[in-house]
């Protein structure tokens, strides 16, 4: 799926499938997929997955899929394939919405460091999308089960519940934030949550130094329950003023790398296996 992902030609996933590992030799030496004389074969198998699947939205807005824009399967975004093609359909001065997996610990940070990186892709807007229920769960509430009706704590107006769930909401946007794009929060809103429960978010959100939070309606009212958010994250693009910036350059090493990366979310320090340091060193 990564490679399926991050390729941009039959002939670039074809180079790539041959180096890949497929386990040590006896004597330790890696065997490559090439070693083995499979390399074409697997590609071959491939041929037809490196085409995105064009498909629309009920507002016939055009939309591709390829790949898994799930972060704990793979990288966890769309491929680079289907986001250059909209990009050059859209034009230099239309928009192209790519999902980055989820949470800004694992679909942002492998969007950023792996797609951009590896491909000149320069995203200016990051958009967050936060719920009511989800900040009340991270901040300590009921623990929801499937099958079985969900708690009160849920369903009723608690705004003390709900700020320090926004603690949380606050590091994945400073984590966004880092790497110099502008960032909009979109709040889903439910029958269930509260004018001083969305005041509450969108306040401490607007304290983080995020560029906007505005709140949605997409499941009750379609595409009409989120035209201020597409107001908002255009008015974001094109008022960015810096640079994309990233945790690590590509050259360095694998340890400098994890790194990088775990000081970014806010660690201390980083303990390494005798293994580990080994094969990082």
């Amino acid at each position: 799926m990564t490679v399926l992902a991050l390729k941009t030609s039959p002939a670039d996933m074809r180079e790539t499938l041959g180096k890949m590992v497929i386990r040590n030799s006896n004597v330790g030496d890696l065997v490559t997929a090439d070693d083995l004389g499979v390399g074409g074969t697997l590609t071959a198998l491939m041929k037809d997955a490196i085409n995105p699947t064009l498909m629309q939205t009920l507002e016939g807005t055009s939309v591709l899929l390829h790949a898994c824009p799930f972060a704990n399967v793979a990288h966890g975004n769309s491929s680079v394939v289907a986001d250059k093609i909209a990009l050059k359909l859209v034009g230099p001065d239309g928009f192209v919405v790519t999902e980055a997996g989820f949470c800004a610990d694992i679909g942002t940070e492998k969007f950023m460091s792996t797609i951009c990186q590896y491909n000149g892709l320069t995203p200016r807007c990051a958009v967050t999308v936060a719920k009511i229920r989800a900040l009340k769960m991270v901040a300590g509430g009921p623990e929801v089960v499937a099958r079985k009706p969900v708690d009160r704590t849920y369903l009723n107006v608690n705004v003390a519940l709900v700020e320090p769930g926004c603690v949380n909401l606050a590091r994945h946007i400073a984590n966004t934030k880092a790497y110099g794009v502008n960032v909009v929060v979109a709040v889903d809103m439910f029958t269930t949550d509260a004018e001083a429960e969305l005041y509450a978010v969108k306040k401490a959100v607007l304290a983080t130094g995020a560029y906007d939070a505005v709140i949605c309606t997409h499941h009750a009212h379609g595409i009409k329950g989120v035209v201020d958010l597409g107001s908002t994250i255009q008015r974001a693009c094109e008022n960015l003023a810096q640079p994309l910036k990233f945790l690590y350059h590509l050259d360095v090493s694998i340890r400098e790398k994890i790194e990088a990366i775990a000081w970014s979310y806010g660690a201390r320090e980083v303990e390494y296996s005798k293994q580990l340091g080994q094969e990082t060193d």
